[in-house]
């Protein structure tokens, strides 16, 4: 599975890295199908959540109690307001999922370039439904890329807030071994905020699945596996006892676009 959507890993530690990846992306494709599914399907639970001793497992949670990339996504993949982009052969059906009451909100799309130029743009008001399903539309490839690049295109479809992004997708169109995404395009930088640490992550083009690494320092983060568009900034909370020069020194952040 990994080969064939990731390509085949260089060594030991990208093949951790990747199963990593495919976990997360495999169990959040199969809890937003279910979720957006309803009422046939009313949502799912995977197996499995820790683990009692150390090894390779299914779990989200190691026996350290370390999150796994497959626990930060289901933060976003189980919230209660969120948005499901499921790819078919050919298009991308785009749903709201909404377990408390009706709420009003608005629902973006952009197509662009890995290298942030916007390609197309649509936006509109949208009632989601009370403890229900949403459904904004059923995009085909062809309306999307209209003539576009796939490898070097995507799709990001927002779901707003009070004029905040409270969700986000970004479809590929091929396979993640196949985009052609810039490299070296982020940029990371650990400085001393209050009583904990900032690592402030800056995006020159789309970066795909990074993953931010202190080894084996006893830190938390704030967030982790995340996706960055063209020109995005994102600051991440991180805690623990170690001084900042040890934790500029184990700092190690991987994503797709430089493998």
């Amino acid at each position: 599975y990994i080969e064939r959507g990731y390509g085949t890993p260089k060594d030991f530690a990208d093949f951790v890295y990747l199963s990593q990846v495919m976990q997360a992306d495999g169990i959040a494709l199969a809890a937003l199908h279910h979720r957006a599914s309803r009422p046939y399907t009313m949502g799912s639970l995977y197996w499995q959540l820790n683990d009692v001793w150390p090894g390779a497992s299914w779990s989200s949670v190691d026996y350290f109690g370390r999150w796994k990339a497959l626990h930060f996504a289901a933060r976003r993949f189980f919230a209660p307001v969120t948005l499901a982009a499921l790819r078919d052969e050919g298009s991308t059906r785009v749903r709201l999922i909404n377990d408390g009451a009706a709420v009003d909100a608005r629902w973006r799309l952009r197509v662009m370039d890995v290298d942030g130029k916007v390609l197309r743009r649509r936006e509109a008001a949208v009632t989601l439904a009370a403890a229900g399903v949403t459904s904004v539309g059923d995009f085909g490839d062809a309306e999307l890329l209209a003539g576009a690049a796939p490898s070097r295109t995507v799709a990001v479809f927002e779901l707003l807030q009070d004029g905040k992004v409270g969700a986000r997708q970004v479809v590929g169109f091929v396979e993640a071994k196949d985009q052609a995404l810039p490299p070296q395009a982020l940029r990371a930088t650990l400085e001393i905020e209050g009583d904990h640490y900032r690592l402030r992550l800056q995006s020159k083009a789309y970066v795909r699945a990074a993953w931010i690494d202190f080894g084996a320092l006893d830190v938390q983060v704030e967030d982790n596996l995340l996706d960055l568009l063209p020109g995005e900034t994102r600051d991440i909370a991180v805690r623990g006892p170690v001084d900042l020069a040890t934790l500029r020194e184990a700092l190690k952040v991987k994503t797709l676009n430089d493998r």
